[in-house]
């Protein structure tokens, strides 16, 4: 069942709750701000035009698309306030999406939408990369597999290969995806259409495989135009 954060309406990440769900980072006029669910506090951790905050895997630092100083790029910032912001992905209109609690990679897109993987040795790679948009990369929760959405037939849709490669594609929307996100296990991806909130089943094994998409809920959502 859905839960409302109180307050006033924000924009924000779709893994923008921590792994305890005791967090969330949410995009507050273009500031990054780290939101104490349970007290109900809020602390301000960028400055302004920083947006697309996601938490790392080990649940210490916000990664995030911001000025930093005279460059733009990607930036990772400790949320206790024990350091400050730290570049570590130099270029314009970047968007991180996802870290790989495997390999440590980093799942990001560009502003030509290609999903490119930011090594923990700090190298950048294209890792999709194709005459049509793709974004949105969502590492699973073993490391082993890649959800993201590409427009290839025309529309955006929800799609599943194996990472780091290579290996077959999987389509998991029917008639339309945007913003996927894994379950905890592992076995749905959970991803919107408008308003909808929709869960489709994924078998690894003895193949990768998708079963039907199940509505999950509808509501007065906004669909992120940047599908992240």
């Amino acid at each position: 069942r859905p839960a409302l954060i109180e307050g006033e309406r924000l924009d924000y990440s779709p893994l923008a709750l921590s792994h305890d769900r005791r967090q969330a980072l949410l995009n507050l006029t273009s500031e990054v701000v780290v939101a104490d669910l349970e007290r109900g506090t809020r602390s301000v951790l960028s400055p302004r035009d920083s947006l697309f905050p996601i938490w790392t895997p080990d649940g210490k630092a916000a990664t995030y698309r911001a000025l930093e100083g005279t460059k733009q790029g990607l930036i990772a910032h400790p949320v206790d306030g024990s350091g400050g912001p730290r570049l570590i992905q130099e270029g314009s209109l970047l968007v991180p999406t996802s870290w790989n609690p495997r390999t440590g990679d980093l799942a990001f897109f560009d502003g030509a939408s290609d999903i490119w993987i930011l090594s923990p040795d700090g190298k950048a790679r294209k890792f999709l990369d194709s005459p049509f948009n793709e974004r949105s990369g969502q590492f699973s929760p073993d490391g082993r597999w890649l959800t993201y959405v590409s427009d290839e037939t025309g529309s955006f849709q929800v799609y599943v290969v194996p990472y780091p490669g290579p290996g077959p594609k999987v389509a998991v929307s029917v008639d339309g995806g945007m913003s996927p996100l894994w379950s905890k296990d592992g076995r749905e991806v959970v991803f919107r259409k408008s308003g909808k909130v929709i869960a489709a089943p994924i078998s690894t094994t003895p193949r990768l495989s998708a079963g039907r998409p199940v509505e999950l809920f509808d509501g007065p959502y906004t669909l992120d135009l940047m599908g992240h």
